[in-house]
């Protein structure tokens, strides 16, 4: 027999509401669970609650006692006769949840204060970081409003997110909360090309680059490079001419106006990203690559995996594009990439809203020109262009407007998603 005295708690209004109003079972289970009830007895109470709803039955504490058995009749009445009113649920759910996180905090805060070594501590600070940044909203939207909304974009447009490459703009919607992915093998150019994206994303929105692999003054002398238009192997020679300095001289308004931020963000982890894009209010992020973010437990696979859901929960939850750079297989060298070649995991590829690949035109030319293929598009059409890879200033740019010739895209390897004709050009 469950004997105890029942004390006010947000836990037991919360009980109550249920007991009181089996109506409120659905908002109410909506908002809370059961790691939200820190005592165990009143948890298995929600948990049988849950259990008969989920079931299709009534939650109103005859069933309820039915469920758990007549030992818990007397706490049963006691949440009952406390709850005096139905209206306050959600402060009281606010309340629970409050409590459930400042409980799991000073576990943590345990672990980490008694954490022997740094690896040890690792996991609790993953853990409290994590939390911080949980959104709790939840947006719920009705087809009134959703009609409402739609009619409010098409009469005003939507601005979506240019990566300065006219023939990609046009087919790649990219808006806040998508998580791209931009695959190579390794020497293709991914990063070079990429920074070059975060310079024009920049000029309209706040965006931070992530190098997990590349020193952030290694970046920069490629960067300085492309945008002063000066030879980069007299940036690494140290060798400046006076023409360079006053090239660069004359664009240090515009290029400080620029809202980029270099992360070196070598053993990062997922949520110490995230934490710091909000702390950095950054719009856009990316990433650089997503193969060596940290990540603990199971094997690689499973590592990667997890790293993948959690960029595309990241995403989707915060409302910031996540452009993550990947690692292509060298299995099939010398081939057109695939979706498959995606190195360690077949999770990025089911996260992705959109994966472009940056491969050689010609693999006999490895300083060559390269192709940029859209292989996944959600929102618009696949296919790829040929892009003119500038070497003496780390750049990349489209190649000119003669049409170059290609063969269709395979229709196996199209999705269902994805049975579009893909554009040449």
């Amino acid at each position: 027999m469950v004997e105890r005295s029942v004390e006010l708690t947000a836990e037991v209004e919360i009980l109550g509401a249920l007991l009181i109003d089996p109506g409120l079972a659905g908002p109410i289970l909506a908002e809370v669970g059961e790691e939200d009830f820190l005592d165990p007895t009143y948890r298995t109470v929600f948990r049988a609650i849950r259990q008969l709803w989920l079931q299709g039955k009534p939650t109103d504490p005859v069933m309820v006692r039915s469920v758990l058995g007549r030992e818990y009749n007397d706490l049963l009445v006691q949440c009952l006769e406390l709850t005096v009113t139905t209206a306050n649920w959600k402060a009281h759910a606010a309340l629970l949840r409050e409590q459930a996180k400042l409980a799991k905090l000073r576990e943590w805060a345990g672990q980490l204060a008694t954490a022997p070594d740094l690896e040890t501590a690792q996991q609790p600070l993953e853990q409290i970081n994590g939390l911080f940044c949980q959104r709790q909203d939840r947006r719920i939207v009705s087809v009134a409003q959703g009609y409402q909304d739609f009619m409010e974009r098409q009469r005003h447009g939507r601005q979506y997110i240019a990566w300065g490459f006219p023939k990609l703009d046009t087919r790649l919607y990219a808006d806040a909360g998508d998580f791209i992915v931009l695959g190579g093998r390794p020497s293709a150019g991914k990063t070079m090309l990429a920074l070059g994206m975060a310079d024009h994303v920049s000029r309209s929105r706040r965006v931070g680059f992530f190098s997990l692999e590349t020193s952030d003054a290694k970046l920069f002398d490629r960067y300085f490079a492309a945008q002063g238009n000066i030879d980069f192997a007299r940036i690494k020679q140290h060798r400046l001419s006076p023409l360079d300095k006053e090239q660069l001289e004359r664009q240090r308004e515009s290029l400080w106006a620029r809202k980029l931020e270099v992360v070196q963000a070598s053993g990062m982890a997922v949520t110490d990203i995230l934490a710091l894009s909000l702390a950095r209010r950054y719009q856009v992020i990316f990433v650089d690559y997503i193969q060596l973010i940290a990540s603990r437990g199971g094997n690689r696979t499973e590592e990667v995996s997890r790293v993948s859901m959690d960029l595309h929960t990241m995403a989707q939850s915060h409302g910031i594009t996540v452009v993550g750079l990947a690692q292509l297989s060298r299995q099939n060298q010398g081939e057109r990439p695939r979706l498959t070649d995606l190195r360690e995991s077949g999770q990025i590829e089911q996260d992705a809203d959109a994966v472009m690949a940056l491969y050689l035109a010609n693999p006999e030319e490895p300083g060559g020109d390269r192709k940029l293929e859209l292989l996944k598009n959600k929102e618009g059409q696949l296919g790829r262009f040929t892009i003119h890879f500038d070497g003496a200033h780390q750049r990349f740019c489209e190649a000119g407007a003669t049409p170059v010739k290609e063969e269709p895209y395979p229709q196996q390897e199209l999705t269902e998603t994805n049975e579009e004709v893909p554009f040449t050009i």
